[in-house]
Formats: structure tokens, sequence, C-alpha cells
């Protein structure tokens, strides 16, 4: 797939080298030029070495949202999971809870055994970085047709991006809309909603 005259390069089978871009005439493209996932809408994810955090470089290999970013990708990641659509990308904020799995009593006593877990939350930033929809959600799909999947207090609806709902979490699955319909599942059937 190309974007802004890139385009991802996977090894032959057999081939000890990593992925790695070439531009539109088959050169490879410079580290510092080529993102750490696709390009999408002018921008690339990219990890810098130096801090581990993320950011958005342009085609030029210059950080127009500077690495700011921790990435957790989600249950249902994939390597576009983090592009740009409709000006918005995904973000992540971890929340840590410590959650107590054992107690044992003894002698007057107490011995916890704790395990530190992370809730991960999502919401979305524009093109200059500034959250729009705060991360919030326990799940967020990327744009399609001006639509986001939302999960909310264990329902799916339709959000905008403004943050507004289109439809509000009624749903107990719902998928990306496509010619103007979703198919969405409540009740254990499922069903076609236009948008």
């Amino acid at each position: 797939q190309a974007d802004n005259g890139m385009a991802l390069v996977f090894p032959a089978e057999g081939e000890d080298i990593d992925f790695s871009f070439i531009d539109s005439e088959g050169n490879p493209v410079p580290e510092e030029k080529s993102g750490t996932f696709f390009f999408s809408e002018g921008l690339a994810l990219k990890q810098d070495p130096n801090t581990g955090k993320y950011g958005y470089i342009d085609a030029e290999g210059e950080w127009v949202i500077e690495p700011q970013f921790s990435i957790y990708p989600p249950a249902y990641a994939d390597m576009h999971s983090y592009d740009f659509s409709s000006g918005m990308a995904i973000y992540t904020e971890p929340r840590e809870y410590n959650l107590i799995n054992q107690a044992i009593f003894d002698y007057g006593k107490v011995y916890i055994n704790a395990a530190t877990t992370i809730n991960r939350k999502y919401g979305f930033i524009n093109r200059k970085g500034q959250t729009v929809i705060p991360a919030k959600y326990e799940y967020v799909s990327r744009f399609h047709e001006g639509a986001a999947v939302v999960l909310d207090k264990e329902k799916y609806g339709y959000m905008d991006v403004k943050g507004d709902w289109l439809i509000e979490p009624q749903y107990d699955s719902a998928g990306d809309y496509s010619a103007g319909d979703a198919v969405v599942k409540s009740n254990g059937g499922g069903s076609v909603t236009p948008l």
C-alpha cells in the first residue's frame, strides 16, 4: 500500500531483513523518513528511539506530532490501528489498578498477594496532536464514513469526529460502516443499521 509515494516492502521468504519502505521508483527510503507503520493522510506513526514514545512524522521525516504517546495495541489491533482517518488517530492512556487476588490471614497478620493490571482507555487526537475525544472508552475503531465504533459501559455505539454520539451505545457488537450500513448485534440477533 502506498501513501505519500512510499510503500511497505516485506522480505521474500528466507531473507533475513526487516521490513522497509521504498519510494515510487523502488528506491529504499532512509530510516529517518519512514514511519514505524504506514503513512495515512500524510502522516506515519513512529517511535523515538531515545524516549520510546510515539509521535507522527511527515514524508520528509519531520516530527509533526512530537513523540508523547505510549502505544498499547488493543486486542483488535492491526498495522493500521493508529493510522489517521477523517483527520483523527486513536491514542491510548493506561490506567493502573492494583487488584488483590489473594489474602492470607495467619496469626493476626494479613499477607496480600497483589497483581497490577493496566486498564487501557482509548480516544482520538487530531493532526495537531490535540485531544479531541478524551481517552475514556474501552474500545474505539478508526473512522469509516465519518463514524467510529465506540464501546462505552459494555455497549457499542457510533460517534462522529466531534465526539457526539451518532447512535447511542446499545449494541452487543458493532462493525464499521461501509456503503452507509453497518452490521450490529443486539440481544443475540444481528441486523444492519443505516447511518
